[in-house]
């Protein structure tokens, strides 16, 4: 008897927002991956998405990026 597929992990947007303002609404990619227990690679393609959509915006400073929330 074969086990039912497994269903990919799902990062919600609320998690990395949350993970955002819980760092004083600017943290990296890094601390946002670490924050909500994902890789970088999955926090930087969700956050550029919800920057996309308005919801996060984003600089560089020096080789990072960090992540704000705009105002909801």
């Amino acid at each position: 008897m074969s086990s039912p597929p497994t269903k990919p992990v799902q990062y919600e947007s609320a998690d990395m927002l949350a993970a955002i303002r819980d760092y004083g609404n600017a943290a990296g990619t890094a601390d946002v991956a670490d924050a909500v227990g994902c890789s970088h690679d999955t926090a930087y393609k969700r956050l550029r998405s919800l920057e996309g959509d308005g919801r996060v915006t984003s600089r560089k400073i020096g080789q990072a990026r960090v992540w704000s929330v705009t105002d909801e």
